[in-house]
């Protein structure tokens, strides 16, 4: 039998065709032989896919192959792998035969007819009944007809139900392999052995002691973590006592080559064992510092991530004292010491390297190394011993970019315009990424008053001319550009523009535009500052109709708060039109001035109730307290100066309640200064997406567990770990602005990035490390807290208790 979808133009080009019934779709088949017996079940149908390029001997070859397996299995010419995190599929070519969860209709050769009756038409990916497919070297397609088959078969971003049933599919792990009965392994005995032998290799590899492991052990143990990647979540204790036994043989790991030796400090980074472990390679970390430069920042990042800082900057000085072997290897050492040592050790580095390399000093990528030093308490130490010229050669070598954010966060305008007035050094920066550098620091160049007109001698062109003007708030710079005509164009970068100087009206416009398909009554952006604009987007949206059901809990986290801006969070969530509300507001050990404030203020609206923590330890931990005492179906995120629109409650659950995939729904947000003026997100978009505006089903947090007891980024982490366990359909994003958000330099998500930057992104790779969790959802198994990211020292909180 064959399938032929669309054409039969290919069938007087193959051998054997005239022996064959062809049909047009598989619903023609399944009309035809829905009654089929049990002898015709077995019966090969090769799939004829349009637009493939076909051997003559493609039908012989497939029937061959189908018998050749027992006639029980599909048989695919492509590898298939679904990555349910990030909704992506990914097809190759097998270098031999091999199981696979997953089967495309467009990729497989041929099936039995048992398997093509239960094949739907609109499903390009499929889980066969038996379990699994056989994925076959035989026949490959072509490197555009593989393209062209992914394409057809990646699901839509927006097509949650498919993304939902093929994060649902899972892989095929060892315990599928084991469940299979003998009977029908028997076609497929070489390759099903094969997975077990080596399954239980790998197992008995996992459990030697430190003394028993060899080179040879050790390497091969570490290629097999990608090829049993799910299966080791299941086995997750045994894959954390190796890494911990290895981190015992510094004999091993001086000799393993560098990719083996990346690829396990990268392992490392997701073990529940890390912080032993480091400590472990603290004794041959100098030795290791003279292996590939390769090996150095991988090597830090994970020690940085989990030592203490007095045992880091111990085990830096260790390392600065005993130079590295060549520039190459300085330079990779110096860019960690840069990222995660204190002042003192860069001031101890640059002693070792005025000591014993005083010629690797004439070079600015030496230099620029040691830019800190030049605001650090130890600038005066590096003065006193090697005078002022070393100092200025380090200033010198320092981006120009960077000089001036720190004369903007200094105030110091002086400083900031000659800086600016460089311009010959100036026409090397990439203004874009200059600007973007700048966002979070609108207040401050508001204060310090720098014109674009101060930048005439850059040469900007007008889109640059347009970016400065709002990045600087300079509504004379804007206002030039409206008489040009250069902001007639109805988008929201002009509208932006536009803003600066009061004429709201395209603003408007676009907001009108993004809420016109909705129920919701669009926001206008008014006011002189970030108070006045939250109180008149309340004027907005007022006699909107009440609506009753489940119960929404709000959890608001505060740490020495501004009060006005609090009260307008607090009467935004307190005010929705969503009526069953109960708000649990987190005091995270601010001054007792401001926890007087703020239990002042709480006690003035019915539904809330106040916590206290006795020691500040970020919005996480105070958040996973008030998971204890929420009530409610739903869990909304608000934070102390957000103001959030009377309809967004309404608006997500309605969203949760037609999206049953979906587990959690944020809408999109506008960032205001403090000046009421709009302040840009990343990519300089107006509307932005973050995680602050989230609103959970309760449900969520007994599968995959609490928030990360983290200082910060903990709502991105979360929503990580959801997309991993559920897939990417079920975190959804509502294309309505339901939140406006206070914008400045001091928010907790600009504060930890400015001060402990480093971990910050240590954590972000962490994350992205993390593999799909998707078959422990599938199997019925709920996160533990060995499947969770490994949170670094720098970011974890001090332990806390209620006051």
């Amino acid at each position: 039998m064959l399938i032929a979808p669309n054409s039969t133009r290919f069938l007087d080009e193959l051998e054997n065709a005239e022996h064959c019934v062809v049909f047009l779709s598989l619903d023609a088949l399944r009309r035809s032989l829905a009654d089929a017996g049990p002898r015709l079940l077995s019966k090969p149908v090769v799939i004829l896919s349009d637009g493939h390029s076909l051997a003559n001997d493609y039908l012989v070859e497939a029937v061959r192959l189908h018998w050749r397996f027992g006639g029980k299995y599909v048989l695919s010419r492509v590898r298939c792998e679904y990555e349910a995190k990030s909704g992506k599929l990914q097809l190759g070519h097998p270098a031999h035969a091999e199981l696979q969860r997953i089967a495309t209709l467009g990729g497989s050769m041929v099936m039995p007819l048992e398997e093509a009756l239960a094949c739907k038409d609109e499903e390009h990916l499929f889980v066969p009944t038996i379990g699994f497919a056989v994925c076959i070297p035989q026949h490959p397609l072509t490197e555009t007809e593989l393209e062209e088959l992914e394409r057809a078969c990646t699901p839509s971003s927006d097509d949650a139900k498919e993304l939902e049933r093929l994060a649902k599919m899972g892989s095929l792990g060892h315990q599928h392999i084991l469940k299979l009965q003998p009977q029908s392994r028997w076609p497929i005995a070489n390759e099903v052995e094969r997975r077990l032998q080596d399954f239980d290799c790998l197992l008995r590899d996992l459990s030697l002691r430190a003394a028993e492991l060899t080179v040879e052990v050790a390497t091969k143990t570490l290629r097999s973590f990608d090829d049993y990647q799910d299966d080791l979540l299941f086995r997750f204790e045994l894959a954390d006592s190796f890494l911990s036994a290895l981190s015992l043989r510094g004999d091993i790991l001086l000799v393993l080559n560098e990719a083996m030796l990346q690829k396990y400090f990268d392992l490392c980074r997701r073990c529940s064992e890390a912080d032993s472990i480091a400590s472990n390679l603290v004794v041959v970390a100098s030795k290791l510092c003279q292996r590939e430069p390769g090996v150095i920042p991988p090597l830090f990042q994970f020690l940085a991530a989990h030592l203490s800082p007095v045992a880091l900057n111990s085990t830096f000085a260790f390392c600065a004292g005993e130079l590295p072997v060549s520039e190459e290897h300085f330079l990779a050492l110096a860019d960690s010491m840069r990222s995660f040592a204190d002042d003192t050790i860069m001031a101890l580095l640059l002693t070792s390297l005025i000591r014993i390399k005083p010629a690797w000093l004439m070079k600015s990528k030496v230099l620029k190394r040691f830019n800190r030093l030049l605001s650090s308490n130890q600038r005066h130490v590096v003065e006193a011993q090697f005078g002022q010229e070393i100092l200025d050669k380090i200033e010198v070598s320092a981006n120009i970019t960077d000089r001036f954010r720190a004369a903007v966060l200094e105030l110091d305008k002086a400083r900031a315009l000659s800086i600016i007035a460089d311009e010959a050094e100036f026409t090397k920066v990439d203004v874009r990424k200059w600007m973007d550098s700048l966002r979070a620091l609108s207040n401050e160049l508001r204060e310090l008053g720098v014109r674009v007109s101060d930048l005439d001698g850059l040469g900007l062109d007008a889109a640059n001319r347009q970016l400065a003007a709002i990045i600087f708030s300079d509504a004379t710079a804007a206002e030039q550009l409206r008489v040009s005509g250069l902001l007639d164009d109805h988008d929201a970068m002009n509208a932006v523009a536009l803003n600066l100087s009061g004429n709201g009206e395209m603003l408007d416009s676009i907001i009108a535009e993004k809420c016109a398909a909705s129920t919701i009554t669009p926001l206008k952006i008014r006011g002189n500052s970030t108070l006045d604009v939250f109180s008149n987007a309340c004027s907005t949206a007022t006699e909107l109709p009440q609506i009753d059901g489940p119960l929404v809990s709000v959890i608001m986290s505060a740490f020495n708060p501004d009060m006005s801006l609090m009260e307008a969070a607090l009467s935004s969530v307190s005010n929705q039109t969503w009526r069953n509300v109960e708000i649990f507001v987190v005091d995270d050990a601010s001054d007792v001035d401001k926890a007087n404030q703020i239990a002042r203020l709480v006690a003035k609206f019915n539904q809330a109730e106040l916590i206290r923590l006795s020691t500040n330890a970020g919005p996480y931990v105070g958040r996973n307290l008030a998971l204890r005492r929420a009530q409610g179906e739903y869990i909304a995120i608000q934070d102390a100066d957000d103001w959030s629109h009377p309809q967004r409650f309404a608006a997500q659950i309605e969203y949760l309640s037609r999206n049953p995939a979906a587990q959690v729904v944020a809408s999109e947000h506008i960032r205001i200064n403090g000046a009421g003026l709009v302040a840009l997100e990343g990519q300089f978009e107006v509307f932005g997406d973050g995680p602050m505006t989230s609103m959970f089903r309760v449900e969520v947090f007994r599968d995959v567990g609490d928030f990360a007891a983290v200082c910060s980024r903990g709502d991105i982490e979360m929503r990580d770990r959801i997309m991993a366990y559920y897939g990417y359909q079920a975190v959804a994003h509502l294309p309505l602005p339901l939140v406006l958000c206070f914008a400045g330099s001091q928010t907790l998500s600009h504060r930890a990035l400015a001060e402990k930057g480093p971990h910050v992104r240590l954590f972000r790779a962490n994350m992205a490390r993390r593999p799909d969790l998707n078959s422990l959802r599938r199997d019925g198994v709920p996160l533990r807290l060995s499947h969770q990211v490994q949170i670094p020292v720098g970011l974890r909180p001090a332990t806390t208790r209620l006051a």
